[in-house]
């Protein structure tokens, strides 16, 4: 029934189909849903209205699905919803509102019997939402808010959610994240905060996160990574940071974080890499920084980093290279310095590195190169110089073991 231009489900028109399961009706012009739109489909398990102009639901309309387990609604211009709408609807796993009108959800929609999993009420205009709203939502996994005009977030916001993996307040409007506001979640996974306007948190803000592993922080207005900043959540696994505002990183900011394999800071302002700053992140495996504004990798800034395989230092501002800066990655296969402003490079900085595949070089000032230097890496398969004044010979005796690419 999709794609049929239908505007009115007039009341009790499906209760003959009593053994229906799926029943899609996105794509129509239907406007309204009565309170026996669905009279008689008490086996229907499936409901798909997307893209449909619904404004109005009525209370009731969904008090005939015994058995139902998926409903979307989204893509309509409703802009609320009846209180107990879903009170006798215990069977269902998850519902989609997104891309509506809906302002705000202060009303308990569910009762304490649900079994509901998943609810996305991601691109609608919500700005609040009751404290208590999520409370009988205690199997819930998913819940997905992103892209709404949330500003705040209050202390218990999400208490009542004892199974949450998963938690998306991306694309809102918060600017400040108080003491205490994830509180309960203690089964939380993954936490996605990006695209708001997000300047700091209390140190109280993640407490009680224990098994918290993916952070996404992009895009916010983060200007100075502080001592201990996570340290509420240590067990992280995958931090990103990139397109904010940072311009300095203290020391000990990442000390806490002994589990992370992924940390994203490319396209910040970041003008300094402090010595030590990764030493307790033992489990780096991946680290992003291009994009910033160091002109120096100083001594044993990625020390103790031996499962590390990819670092990209590339389009920063990098004219000096200490001795000492890649020493102990003895697992990295993969390193790109392109965009900078060095003019020369020896290849002795990365004499830990045997691991090496991929060295990327480019569109720097690098006029020599030591093709000698060459000889201890090999597992080096690619080495990108194009946009360096290098004189052919350097580039005919590279090019007889090494792929060159420009």
């Amino acid at each position: 029934m999709r794609f049929n231009n239908i505007r009115d489900l007039q009341d009790n028109a499906l209760q003959e189909l009593t053994s229906l399961q799926r029943l899609y009706l996105r794509n129509n012009y239907i406007i309204r849903l009565s309170s026996m739109a669905f009279d008689g489909l008490s086996n229907l398990k499936v409901l798909n209205m997307m893209h449909n102009y619904i404004v109005n639901v009525q209370m009731g309309a969904f008090s005939s699905f015994e058995r139902l387990r998926k409903l979307r609604l989204g893509n309509h211009q409703i802009d609320s919803l009846p209180n107990k709408l879903f009170w006798e609807t215990n069977s269902l796993d998850s519902f989609f509102l997104n891309l509506n009108k809906i302002k705000s959800i202060c009303l308990p929609l569910f009762n304490s019997e649900n079994r509901l999993r998943s609810l996305i009420l991601e691109s609608n205009e919500i700005q609040k939402i009751d404290v208590k709203c999520f409370q009988d939502l205690k199997h819930l996994n998913e819940l997905s808010l992103s892209n709404n005009r949330i500003s705040v977030v209050r202390p218990n916001f999400f208490l009542g959610l004892i199974q949450l993996e998963w938690l998306d307040l991306s694309g809102n409007k918060l600017k400040h994240l108080g003491a205490q506001v994830f509180t309960g979640l203690s089964t939380l996974s993954s936490l996605l905060l990006d695209n708001n306007t997000l300047e700091d948190w209390d140190e109280n803000s993640f407490t009680g996160l224990d098994n918290l592993k993916y952070v996404r922080l992009e895009n916010n207005n983060l200007k100075t990574l502080s001592a201990n900043m996570f340290g509420n959540i240590p067990h992280i696994t995958s931090l990103g940071l990139s397109s904010n505002s940072i311009n300095k990183i203290e020391s000990g900011t990442f000390s806490t974080l002994n589990k992370l394999e992924d940390l994203d800071l490319t396209n910040n302002s970041i003008d300094a890499l402090p010595e030590g700053l990764f030493t307790c992140c033992k489990a780096l495996e991946r680290i992003y920084l291009a994009g910033n504004k160091p002109q120096k990798v100083p001594n044993n800034v990625f020390a103790n980093l031996t499962k590390l395989r990819f670092l990209s230092l590339d389009d920063n501002e990098i004219k000096f290279i200490d001795a000492g800066a890649f020493k102990d990655l003895s697992g990295l296969a993969g390193l790109g310095l392109n965009g900078n402003k060095l003019t020369q490079i020896y290849l002795k900085l990365f004499s830990d590195s045997t691991q090496l595949r991929s060295l990327s070089l480019k569109y720097n000032q690098i006029s020599n190169l030591s093709i000698s230097d060459l000889k201890q890496f090999t597992k080096l398969q690619f080495v990108y110089l194009a946009g360096n004044p290098l004189p052919s010979t350097v580039i005919e005796h590279v090019e007889v073991k090494h792929h060159i690419i420009f």
